[in-house]
């Protein structure tokens, strides 16, 4: 992880070196010694992480050289942004001068003078830190700098999926006879509960996704509910969340009183698959989840994972209960191989069975070891030396209590974080600051981490920062390091192992703080430690413990992230708690009273992400243009009938999502920001036109070296949502070839725009990359025609839509709506509007359904579509079609009279 670090600072340093601006601060020299100092500690740290566990010595002083990075980090930081301002200067035309103590140029010295003498003293820690290193014996490494790229085989082209690693006949016959055991009438009770059992890691969750996922399961439970509980539940979370996946309505509720009712109603009447993951505790289902559970029909069935036999017992699971063993060596090395290599390519490995079977029983026949272990291999050439290096590290690793990791982490998870590329291991550890079992969602992840800085440029490819986040993200869960959770890939988890690995290795850095608890930064129980300074912090803030909190942040200026949940902070609090940390780079605080924000928020010079979701913040101050770092911004609840227009000027902005923004009447200009990659406004109930102030068709709009302007020249996302009152988008097509708009655009999603009349004639003109188009609740949407590029296309209750031609690309075609009773006019048979339909989705009423049947009236709009997928609105009624064949479980068809 270190290694990370430091690459990123030499990659700054030297492009510092390069700029001129350095050479008018007279600190050129200071910066080239910082330049080789980490150089020399670069060559040295591949050696110290490997030995960090067997040497406290090395793991305190691998400690001490990240807090110099860190600082180093900050300066540098602080340079690139001044260099910015002197460019920014020369090219309005006020030229740097050689004066020193007269305005503008003093302001300058003093800087020059303040981060030469830092530098200075950065250099004097570093040469410590290089005399310290020789007691080690650290070893070279030759593999050189800039470690930023993935090193798995499969790089982009793999797209991990969300279905579990399956192997060996025996988990197909567990599957099927726990499969018959669920879905089997039984009258002993309304909900019956069935428990796996077995130590962590084992697999007790991949055999529960396997039958989760399994067909008959999903048609006989119309509601299925996968909930995954840790140690230290929390109510309230874990009863919004059922409803949430019951598709039942929170309507504000937040407490447990207030929610129970809201679970009864969620699913009542309903037949659910409810899986309980992880269970440590039996009162999740005894005290919490038992009674409001009762309304549903029925044949609902519990399916509970837990390491405790005691607390299957305990929540009267059926017995017996189903106990998970290890894998035989013959299943772990199927495991390995599906890890190793792609489906088809097993004769590839096969001479490396016999090594193979040792790594298999070296991981104790635990499939989240041999899953991690087979991480690693599938970055190593297919031979013999690299396979038996791998297993003599097994072998041979120290592992003893001397490590401080807990037992259940096995040398095999160490191995494999080891080989994790260094970009990868701070993406992995930061996911420690997060409750055990925690719930990510992919793209919030990877906005955390383009914010802290764990993402770089991607010169040489030409990828975005969010497409080498995806590229991370793919494969850390290719490795099994993270796991995405049954309801699809875009959210994910960290095995509770894994987990304790991560807090394990991240240690003080990364601190949470339970709600109302004491922030243990400054507390006398950590005076004996190494002066490491916390660089993350997250937890809850009560009215009670919130001066005590902003308290404790005293002397820790270099937090870089800070996520107060529940924050319960006042706004005289506000500014205090932004002066004591100015170097943060990621703040977050939701749903807290604040009205104001203070102007000291323009001091967060360094601040890549700001969240102020369920806020109801009143007035945005002008100084949020100073955050000329800010990527990503969510506003919520402001009430503003504008916001400042410096918004429009934040060049580094990549997201921007506007929330609840009901008395907001004009939207900022937009469109000359050259980084914007996703603008979403929700809430807007006072605009009524969107117009060309909102592109920013102006001469000084953004311009390529050609001198063509551009209008949104990154944006890839565009969502409006909830603006009831909005009726007309305004957008002509500019008879200019040097105009070139939204030139990236690949989402629009318009959702409950219900006055909305038409789509302007200039995004059907420029949206020419446009790929997904999702239309819902849009009632005065008449047509839909010309987007040459769209291949995926949405429409709910959308009723009044008369026109949707002219879509050549269109390849999936979903059409949900729980009024429609027969197909659209529109769709009558797909050429020439669209030829290359291959994919028609549809939910409604049972009715449709029914006309959609071979011998039905719409049977003849969909007959040509290789595959159509049609459910009914709870699920229990469906239609399957594909070139080879036709299923229904509908019996009895009755047509319509028309």
């Amino acid at each position: 992880m270190s290694e990370a670090v430091v690459s990123k600072l030499l990659d700054g340093l030297i492009a510092l070196v390069k700029d001129e601006v350095a050479l008018l601060w007279g600190v050129k020299g200071e910066i080239k010694r910082l330049q080789k100092s980490l150089e020399r500690i670069n060559a040295v740290l591949a050696d110290a992480e490997n030995k960090r566990i067997q040497s406290k010595e090395i793991d305190d002083w691998l400690k001490d050289m990240k807090d110099v990075m860190y600082d180093a980090e900050d300066i540098l930081d602080e340079c690139q942004i001044e260099a910015e301002k002197s460019k920014a200067a020369v090219s309005s035309g006020s030229q740097p001068c050689s004066c020193l103590f007269y305005c503008p140029c003093f302001g300058k010295t003093v800087f020059a003078h303040q981060i030469g003498r830092r530098i200075k003293g950065l250099n004097h820690r570093l040469d410590d830190i290089l005399k310290d290193s020789s007691r080690f014996n650290l070893q070279l490494f030759s593999a050189g700098r800039g470690d930023h790229r993935s090193t798995s085989r499969f790089g982009r082209q793999t797209s991990p999926v969300a279905e579990p690693d399956i192997v060996g006949s025996n988990i197909q016959k567990d599957t099927n006879k726990l499969v018959e055991l669920l879905i089997k009438e039984d009258s002993r009770e309304n909900i019956l509960v069935h428990a796996f059992v077995g130590t962590g890691g084992i697999g007790k969750t991949t055999l529960a996704q396997k039958i989760f996922n399994d067909e008959r399961i999903t048609t006989k439970f119309p509601v299925m509910l996968w909930i995954c509980v840790s140690k230290d539940f929390e109510e309230t979370s874990l009863l919004k969340e059922i409803i949430n996946h019951a598709e039942g309505d929170l309507g504000g509720a937040s407490s447990r009183a207030q929610l129970e009712p809201k679970v009864r109603n969620a699913v009542a009447n309903k037949k659910f698959l409810l899986a309980l993951d992880d269970v440590w505790d039996p009162k999740v289902w005894n005290d919490l989840l038992r009674n409001p559970l009762q309304s549903a029909a029925t044949g609902s069935r519990v399916l509970v994972t837990t390491r405790n036999q005691g607390v299957a017992l305990q929540m009267k699971a059926v017995q017996p209960h189903h106990q998970v063993d290890v894998l035989s060596t013959e299943d772990g090395w199927a495991l390995l191989g599906k890890k190793v290599v792609l489906s088809g390519e097993e004769g590839e490995i096969e001479d490396l069975r016999d090594i193979g079977k040792e790594i298999v029983e070296k991981c104790g026949g635990l499939p989240l070891a041999i899953k991690t272990i087979g991480g690693v291999l599938s970055t190593k050439s297919r031979t013999k030396t690299e396979w038996d290096r791998v297993l003599r590290t097994l072998s041979s690793k120290p592992w003893s209590s001397s490590t401080h990791f807990p037992e259940e982490v096995q040398p095999a998870l160490w191995l494999s974080y080891e080989d994790l590329p260094s970009h990868l291991k701070q993406c992995f550890l930061y996911c420690s600051l997060f409750p055990e079992d925690y719930i990510f969602n992919r793209v919030a992840l990877i906005y955390y981490w383009i914010s802290e800085g764990f993402i770089h440029e991607d010169e040489e490819g030409g990828l975005t920062l969010e497409e080498l986040g995806e590229e991370y993200y793919g494969e850390l869960v290719q490795r099994s390091f993270l796991q995405p959770n049954p309801y699809g890939f875009s959210n994910c988890t960290v095995h509770d192992i894994l987990w304790s690995l991560a807090r394990n290795l991240a240690g003080d850095e990364n601190l949470v703080v339970k709600d109302g608890g004491e922030v243990p930064i400054n507390s006398s129980s950590l005076k004996p430690r190494r002066l490491l300074k916390p660089r993350r912090l997250r937890g809850g803030v009560t009215k009670e413990n919130c001066q005590a909190f902003i308290g404790a942040l005293e002397g820790h200026k270099s937090l870089r992230t800070l996520l107060l949940h529940l924050a319960e902070i006042q706004e005289n609090d506000l500014d205090n708690l932004i002066r004591k940390t100015p170097r943060l780079k990621v703040l977050e605080f939701p749903d807290c009273p604040i009205k104001k924000l203070p102007d000291s928020l323009g001091n967060l010079i360094h601040l890549r992400y700001l969240y102020l979701g369920g806020t109801h913040i009143s007035e945005v101050p002008e100084s949020i243009g100073n955050l000329v770092n800010l990527q990503f911004l969510t506003l919520s609840g402001t009430g503003q009938r504008s916001l400042p227009k410096c918004i429009g000027k934040l060049q580094k902005l990549r997201g921007l999502w506007l929330v609840a923004a009901e008395v907001l009447a004009k939207l900022p200009s937009l469109g000359k920001l050259p980084n914007l990659n996703c603008f979403d406004i929700g809430g807007a109930r006072a605009i009524q036109k969107i117009g060309t102030e909102f592109l920013g068709q102006e001469p000084d709009c953004s311009s390529d070296q050609g001198g063509r302007m551009q209008i949104f020249p990154k944006l890839t996302k565009l969502r409006f949502s909830m603006m009831p009152n909005w009726e007309e988008w305004e957008w002509e097509v500019k008879d200019d070839d040097r105009l070139i708009a939204v030139p990236k655009l690949k989402e629009l999603t318009l959702t409950l725009c219900p006055k909305l009349r038409s789509l302007p004639p200039g995004l059907v003109h420029y949206a020419t990359t446009l790929t997904k188009l999702q239309i819902k609740y849009c009632d005065s949407l008449k047509e839909i025609r010309g987007f040459s590029s769209v291949q995926e296309l949405e429409i709910s209750c959308s009723r009044n839509l008369e026109v949707v031609s002219d879509l050549p690309s269109l390849k999936t075609l979903k059409l949900i709506d729980p009024k429609m009773r027969a197909l659209p006019k529109w769709l009558h048979g797909g050429q020439p509007d669209f030829p290359a339909v291959n994919k028609l989705e549809i939910k409604a009423t049972g009715q449709l359904l029914c006309r959609c049947l071979k011998d039905g009236l719409d049977w003849p709009k969909i007959e040509h579509i290789p595959y159509v997928y049609a459910k009914d609105l709870d699920g229990s009624g469906f239609i399957s079609k594909s070139p080879s064949a036709f299923s229904t479980n509908l019996n009895d068809y009755v047509e319509d009279d028309e």
